[in-house]
């Protein structure tokens, strides 16, 4: 359990404001499994199966090769929320 709330500490840390461009930090997927991933492995509680360390940053395993970049939002800037994001947005 140590391992992984050190992962997601340091992901956190690293996570861009939501809608900011990817940074490949992983914390979307280490908090979450999104439909695809959970369809591929069954998993509905994050980290996701298919979360790899690649190089300087992580990366959805089924992002290797390019076709599922759309299906999966690659691209379009962070699309994890946190709760003080959330608030923030909420209260403004």
């Amino acid at each position: 359990m140590g391992k992984l709330i050190k992962l997601l500490q340091e992901a956190h840390e690293n996570k861009p404001k939501f809608g900011e461009p990817c940074n490949h930090c992983g914390y979307c997927c280490i908090t979450e499994v999104c439909p695809i991933g959970q369809d591929l492995t069954g998993a509905t509680i994050g980290p996701c199966r298919l979360l790899i360390q690649k190089d300087n940053g992580r990366f959805c395993k089924l992002a290797e090769d390019g076709t599922m970049d759309e299906l999966l939002g690659i691209g379009t800037g962070c699309c994890a929320e946190t709760q003080s994001e959330a608030i923030e947005r909420l209260t403004k």
